[in-house]
């Protein structure tokens, strides 16, 4: 009988790859095409891909006990990322990278607490009561949205093909070693 892979390292897993094949496909965009408005959430492929970054770093330091970090996003009240600077593709690969390590990290260290009940506080100042579990969870969808408006951004600027974000085609593209595609930040051609 084979282990099963656990479902959070899957998950965080696929997560950094999705990411990394969407600035793949972002390599040529030109400044502008990567600050083009595309009305939708979190308008611009760039600011997408901040807002993934910047959910990855504050849930996981509210994980690991940690104050969250505001050095990622700054938003207005509309929720649009007001950048004090702007990052090409090759910065948010960077970010990408440092990012997962870390996440992946605090996931380590986390694990045997996921059953535990804390109090979690949003952005928003709100709090409220869910596991550890619970919240690496919600971090992993509020990056998935983050990444399907990075993927649509994509579509509106023409790009072809589109990458495939999907969670089997990311497992089959790595000939089922789930558990390996965790450090993987090779992209194909």
């Amino acid at each position: 009988m084979t282990d099963t892979p656990d479902p959070y390292i899957l998950l965080l897993a696929h997560n950094r790859r999705a990411l990394t094949l969407l600035l793949a496909a972002a390599r040529n965009l030109s400044k502008s095409d990567l600050h083009r408005e595309f009305g939708l959430g979190v308008g611009t492929f760039h600011d997408a891909i901040i807002s993934c970054l910047a959910c990855m770093a504050y849930w996981g330091d509210q994980i690991d006990c940690g104050s969250p970090r505001q050095w990622l996003v700054v938003t207005d009240a509309e929720g649009r990322v007001l950048a004090s600077e702007t990052r090409s593709v090759h910065a948010m690969q960077t970010m990408l990278q440092g990012t997962a390590d870390q996440l992946d990290d605090v996931i380590a260290r986390a694990r045997p607490f996921f059953a535990e009940e804390r109090e979690w506080t949003l952005n928003s100042g709100d709090k409220y009561r869910v596991t550890v579990a619970e919240a690496v969870l919600h971090m992993i969808n509020a990056t998935a949205e983050g990444r399907d408006r990075a993927l649509l951004a994509l579509h509106s600027l023409d790009i072809n093909p589109l990458p495939s974000t999907d969670f089997i085609s990311s497992i089959r593209a790595h000939s089922g070693s789930s558990p390996n595609i965790a450090k993987s930040t090779e992209v194909s051609s």
